[in-house]
């Protein structure tokens, strides 16, 4: 058996980096990676609480990996923008009673015995039973977004513009999973959803139609229709008889408001950008055309369809790859030798209803006539210093037509 403080930094690192599941491919990463932590977890449970690594509602804590300290506050930038508010790792106060979540659109009552804690690396709620740091059921309530044809239509599907991963649109679909369909009291269709998170202990993922409202008489994207609240589920066989009538009733009982409703709540609070934040690039993030050129899109899109304000400034770097994979921590790799690559867009607006409903707030950039190194890579920079790598660090590359003539990037949206 290895030892208890590299079993401690597993638990940790599974539980920081439970996020907002992206394309089928990297859900079944993810939950292969959680399935062989996560079970183990409940093995040494005992141990891990004698040694004071709390495993529980969400919280987690390593013995000799340090808790990350609050996040530092953005820096400004030039006048009439500001950088939007990276997320929070500070751990979350105890909750009981009837919890209301405004951006998600629900309010949730919890039954004795239930506790529950706010986390926003993603923003999501979650939920333990019975004595704190002694809870054997692990829940995350959230809002996605689902291709799952089961809960949605095939024009909404077709058109929704959504944010990117690195494995492609990001959402949240096991739609080849087997799965019960039900219907609540309200009307709103919901799937309860065989996931096999982690083996051999009982799990489920329940799936709420939940859309997103815009305002009234404003034009809504597509994606908003793909909107579902979730009740991410994993407990112990000895407690899941116990857990699993409350947690259905509470997946029955949850009450849709504010924007899950009509639209006419207008609250849209400042964007957190990041790797766990409210937004991502849009997809697709790169595409060749048919002149050989490629068309670069930066922007933010709404990772789960949680309303809120974007405002700040985005650098577009193209950047050798290698040079960017070796980078020390604090310092940019040197710009590859291209017309306007590190130009700065200053973006602002609503999500997730985006300029006049399309969804998202992006600029467009044609990048032509390159004759270098096919190890490139895009990155998009923040006004905080969030680095996204566009592609995954694989982005295609323009046609080579003139090696007189420089390499270009002209801004076309």
């Amino acid at each position: 058996m290895r030892d208890l403080p590299e079993r401690l930094e597993e638990l940790a690192s599974a539980y920081a980096q439970l996020a907002s599941p992206s394309a089928p491919g990297e859900l079944r990463r993810r939950h292969q990676r959680r399935r062989r932590v996560t079970a183990a977890a409940w093995l040494t449970l005992a141990v891990v609480l004698l040694v004071g690594a709390v495993v529980a509602g969400g919280w987690v804590g390593a013995v000799g990996r340090p808790a990350p300290p609050p996040a530092a506050a953005p820096s400004s930038t030039k006048a009439g923008t500001k950088a939007t508010a990276p997320p929070s790792t500070t751990r979350p106060p105890r909750l009981t009673g009837t919890i209301t979540r405004l951006q998600e659109g629900y309010r949730l009552d919890l039954p004795a015995g239930w506790f529950a804690g706010e986390l926003s690396d993603p923003k999501q709620l979650t939920l333990g039973y019975g004595e704190p740091g002694k809870s054997a059921v692990e829940v995350y309530v959230r809002t996605a977004l689902t291709l799952d044809p089961r809960l949605t239509r095939a024009a909404d599907r077709k058109a929704a513009v959504l944010a990117s991963s690195p494995w492609g649109p990001e959402t949240e679909t096991f739609a080849n999973r087997p799965a019960t369909r039900g219907t609540r009291s309200d009307g709103r269709r919901f799937l309860t959803v065989d996931v096999d998170f982690v083996k051999g202990l009982p799990d489920r993922l329940y799936q709420i139609v939940w859309p997103y409202h815009c305002a009234p008489g404003t034009t809504c994207p597509a994606f908003t229709r793909l909107r579902v609240l979730e009740f991410v589920v994993v407990s112990s066989k000895e407690q899941w008889a116990e857990v699993r009538p409350m947690l259905e009733r509470m997946v029955g009982n949850v009450r849709p408001i504010g924007n899950a409703l009509d639209g006419r709540d207008p609250s849209h609070p400042p964007c957190a950008y990041g790797r766990n934040g409210d937004v991502n690039n849009p997809h697709p993030a790169a595409k060749s055309t048919s002149g050989g050129d490629v068309l670069l899109q930066i922007g933010a899109a709404s990772r789960a369809g949680l309303p809120c304000h974007f405002r700040g400034e985005l650098t577009l770097r193209l950047v050798d790859r290698q040079q960017a994979l070796q980078r020390t921590p604090g310092r940019a790799p040197p710009l590859l030798p291209i017309r306007n690559n590190g130009t700065r867009v200053a973006l602002d607006g609503d999500l997730p209803e985006g300029s006049a409903g399309s969804g998202v707030l992006s600029v467009v950039w044609r990048w032509s006539n390159w004759c270098g190194s096919k190890q490139v890579s895009a990155q998009v920079v923040s006004a905080g210093g969030d680095v996204t790598d566009l592609g995954n660090g694989k982005i295609p590359i323009p046609r080579c037509t003139d090696r007189a003539a420089p390499s270009v990037l002209t801004r076309v949206k």
